[in-house]
């Protein structure tokens, strides 16, 4: 009888240790994932929507260590979480002031955003969206919820270019876009280094 309930204690004490490790390593590879970035790849007509590791980001000289003077240099009001824009956009910080909402916010609009800019792109693009802040744009005393991004392209030929764009909380659909990159190209040397082609 002693034997059966050390062993049974054993066991839990097995699966304890076993449980605390599987979650440590989850957590260790929870902390890898670049958080508010997704990456969209077009693989036989599907478009493949999959996480993105800080490395690859690194590597693909992604990560910025500072925002962009565009960004920087507007410090802008908030609401419920959201920054203000728009006229008088101040104004409607106080909670107390009334606004009426023109659309409201979809939680699939960046997969939305994904798939449609990967559905006429070649096989093998990727496509990488981060999230950088949400908006609430004000007109008239009409609010609109806006998703601020940055938007990548890497293409099977080793091309790259990105811009920023303004995205309709509601459907994803891209109001206007702004900050384009000069188009990077790379190929391999014989040596697996790469260089620019053309500056």
């Amino acid at each position: 009888m002693l034997k059966k309930i050390a062993l049974f204690f054993s066991f839990i004490a097995l699966a304890t240790v076993f449980y605390y490790s599987l979650d440590k390593t989850k957590r260790s590879e929870s902390k890898k994932i670049a958080k508010g970035w997704k990456k969209y790849q077009k693989v036989k007509d599907k478009t493949v929507a999959t996480t993105i590791k800080k490395e690859e980001l690194v590597k693909d000289k992604l990560v910025q260590k500072r925002a962009p003077a565009s960004v920087r240099s507007r410090i802008l009001p908030m609401r419920n979480g959201r920054f203000l824009d728009g006229a008088k956009a101040k104004d409607y910080s106080n909670m107390a002031v009334p606004l009426k909402y023109k659309n409201k916010v979809s939680p699939d609009w960046q997969k939305r955003l994904g798939h449609s800019l990967a559905r006429f792109q070649d096989e093998g693009t990727e496509v990488l969206i981060q999230k950088e802040r949400p908006i609430l744009y004000i007109n008239k005393g009409v609010a609109e919820y806006r998703e601020q991004v940055s938007i990548n392209f890497k293409l099977p030929n080793g091309t790259k270019s990105s811009y920023r764009a303004m995205v309709d909380s509601s459907n994803g659909r891209i109001l206007y876009t702004y900050d384009r990159t000069k188009i990077e190209y790379f190929r391999n040397k014989p040596t697996g280094m790469t260089h620019p082609l053309a500056n």
